[in-house]
């Protein structure tokens, strides 16, 4: 792992390494090839971060109450996410919220947010399965 952050380090800033502190945001604002690669890395992250919260949005509450499997539970949330795309993209934009205010409050906000996300995940999937018999 470290190999690769130093080549990639070696592609971006060159191998006469990082320059001092006072100089990083300028290398990061207003240098194209940082920049571009903090806009690849950003759309990267994103389209990961989607891929799993459509995977897993109803799936993690239905594998704890159904006789399901693994596969089956992901298949259901990814339907759920086309079936119902504007209240869960504005779950997964609170989610977002919520965990960026958690650690805003130097992740002591996470004690409350974490508990919340979850009570609110079940809730979301009784919203759309029902509660189980």
């Amino acid at each position: 792992m470290a190999a690769t952050r130093t080549a990639v380090a070696d592609v971006v800033v060159g191998t006469s390494g990082l320059p001092p502190p006072d100089e990083i945001i300028q290398l990061v604002l207003f240098t194209p090839r940082v920049l571009g690669m903090v806009v690849v890395g950003t759309l990267v992250g994103g389209v990961i971060a989607v891929s799993i919260f459509a995977i897993s949005v109803v799936s993690v509450p239905m594998l704890l109450v159904s006789r399901v499997d693994a596969a089956s539970a992901a298949r259901a949330s990814l339907a759920a996410v086309v079936k119902n795309p504007k209240p869960l993209v504005l779950w997964a934009a609170l989610i977002v919220a919520i965990v960026a205010l958690g650690f805003a409050m130097l992740l002591v906000g996470l004690v409350i947010a974490i508990p919340l996300i979850g009570h609110a995940t079940w809730h979301a999937y009784a919203a759309i399965y029902g509660t189980p018999d």
